[in-house]
């Protein structure tokens, strides 16, 4: 098992205070206030995607602990191997899925994103949007390239997570409109039932499967040239 380096465990620690500031701590009034509908913020996919970003960048930061603390252990091996999983088959795509389709759909349109009287808003809070659409795309590639990733064993194995959450979230979806009577991203209801579930299962489910398995991809062989290249050097 490769060794964990002392910049590896402080990068997870300062991501994971990080991620738990912007997502627990930091208040932002007027944008609380473009949220007050039933499960306010916590229904949106951005919000899913700050919860992973803590629980990942916490529990990496739990998982260089014990290696520290125990070393090499199947112990600890297995604790590393939930770390990647997770990595792989979640925090890849949904960082990916986040990012680039809130920063496109935002430039081609701001009014497909929110209502034209909270774009000024979140505009405003420039620090809250690009920690919330900006960082995460671009700390899951640092993560990549300076800590070192198991990837799953396939390509069904390492997509299967992603499937299971987009699954749940599209569901859910569906569920807060039956319950509440109010499309989470109020465009859906501009489409037919066919247009809406293609949607969704396209620039949610789709899209963040195909950044799935580029990044478990991504991972095999940039470790494996990674690896290689030492051994040149040796």
């Amino acid at each position: 098992m490769r060794p964990i380096r002392i910049y590896e465990f402080l990068y997870h620690v300062l991501l994971s205070g990080f991620f738990s500031y912007v997502t627990f701590a930091h208040d932002f009034p007027s944008i609380r206030n473009l949220t007050e509908t039933p499960l306010k913020q916590h229904k949106f996919l951005t919000i899913h995607c700050l919860y992973f970003q803590v629980l990942y960048y916490g529990f990496a930061t739990l998982a260089d602990l014990k290696y520290f603390l125990i070393g090499t252990s199947n112990n600890s091996y297995g604790t590393r191997k939930i770390r990647d999983y997770l990595f792989a088959s979640i925090i890849v795509p949904i960082a990916c899925t986040v990012c680039i389709q809130f920063w496109g759909v935002y430039w081609y349109d701001p009014t497909l994103v929110c209502k034209r009287t909270a774009i000024n808003c979140i505009l405003d809070f420039t620090f809250h949007n690009h920690a919330t659409h900006t960082l995460p795309i671009f700390a899951t590639f640092i993560e990549l390239l300076i800590v070192f990733h198991q990837a799953p064993s396939s390509s069904k194995k390492g997509a299967l997570g992603w499937c299971l959450y987009i699954t749940f979230y599209i569901s859910f979806v569906y569920a807060v409109h039956h319950r509440f009577g109010f499309w989470v991203y109020p465009f859906l209801g501009d489409f037919s039932p066919i247009e809406r579930a293609a949607f969704l299962i396209c620039n949610f489910g789709i899209f963040g499967l195909v950044c799935c398995l580029i990044g478990i991809w991504l991972i095999h062989n940039y470790w494996k040239k990674k690896d290689n290249d030492n051994k040149k050097r040796n």
